[in-house]
């Protein structure tokens, strides 16, 4: 009888081993990587928030991932969403916004084993980075078309709060402004709101009043709201984030192309491949292709102008322009 009992032990304990060495590794090498992301605005607002849901959509694509997300999601509720998607054990979580710096970083601070990112965002921890499209590169591109076409020689930025990254695109297009017309004042207004159509298109009408004729919106779905009003009044603006030349095909001049989807894209493989490092800014430039630049650029900007902008181009890639 025990030497019977002996057998079933040996047999029970190496169809073990096997199921060990062999069942185990393939469940754990199937495991997907899951990707959420908590997003201030709508996914369908043909800017910042849309890139961030394409960005989701690439990784879910490529990566085989697992994707979850939160769409108008409103300060006070940033905690709430960041933590829960942590609980629920997803591989990376996004904060798609530097409005999210702190909650990230409160959020990171409790789950150490998740990582997080902050798009546009300046907070870091041992598994919190941030980063997105180089702000210096579109800023300035936009800031080089808007100094030669302007005819008032006022131009003006027109965002919703101020935080960091909007005072550097800010300063970026102003210095792409002055390096090519030193005449031109530069300035910036905030509305308070980054999806407000309405209240943004009133805040073009303010400063087309004070003689600006060129508009550079830092926005969300509020950029309709800068064209809009510069459409109706017959002032150049620019798209933001994605092109929106066929928004008002006779005053837009260009398109700050923002394509987070690419950035999103490239964070997510580093975490797949273990190589995501906390406390670091990943930021992508015109050095990488389809990133960012100025899209289509209108027919109505002149060939040299045209020309300038693929000089420019190539002296940023170049580290000849200094920011």
């Amino acid at each position: 009888m025990l030497k019977g009992t002996k057998v079933v032990f040996v047999f029970m304990a190496a169809l073990s081993f096997v199921f060990i060495h062999s069942v185990l590794p393939s469940a754990f090498a199937a495991a997907k990587l899951r990707v959420a992301a908590v997003m201030p605005g709508t996914i369908t607002d043909g800017s910042f928030n849309q890139s961030c849901y394409e960005g989701l959509k690439a990784i879910e694509k490529e990566l085989g991932a697992e994707i979850a997300f939160s769409e108008k999601v409103s300060q006070a509720d940033q905690v709430e969403n960041l933590t829960d998607y942590a609980r629920r054990g997803f591989d990376l979580v996004i904060a798609h916004g530097g409005e999210m710096d702190d909650a990230a970083q409160k959020v990171a601070a409790k789950f150490p084993k998740v990582k997080f990112f902050v798009t546009n965002g300046a907070a870091k921890a041992e598994n919190l980075s941030n980063g997105g499209v180089n702000p210096t590169h579109y800023g300035y591109l936009c800031g080089v078309v808007g100094g030669k076409m302007t005819k008032t020689n006022k131009l003006a930025t027109v965002s919703g709060n101020e935080f960091p990254l909007v005072v550097t695109v800010h300063e970026s297009f102003k210095k792409g402004v002055r390096d090519f017309n030193p005449k031109a004042e530069v300035g910036i207004v905030y509305t308070g709101s980054w999806d407000d159509v309405a209240k943004a298109k009133e805040a073009a009408f303010a400063q087309i009043a004070k003689g600006v004729d060129v508009l550079f919106p830092v926005l969300d779905l509020a950029t309709l709201g800068i064209i809009e009003g510069a459409r109706e009044k017959g002032v150049y603006v620019f798209g933001f984030s994605k092109d929106q030349l066929d928004v008002a095909p006779k005053n837009v001049l260009g398109s700050a192309i923002q394509n987070y989807g690419a950035v999103l894209l490239q964070v997510a493989k580093l975490v797949k491949e273990r190589k995501f490092d906390g406390g670091k800014t990943y930021s992508l430039g015109l050095e990488s292709p389809n990133v960012t630049g100025l899209g289509r650029i209108n027919k109505i900007v002149p060939n040299d102008v045209q020309g300038l902008v693929q000089k420019v181009t190539q002296d940023i890639v170049a580290g000849k322009i200094k920011f």
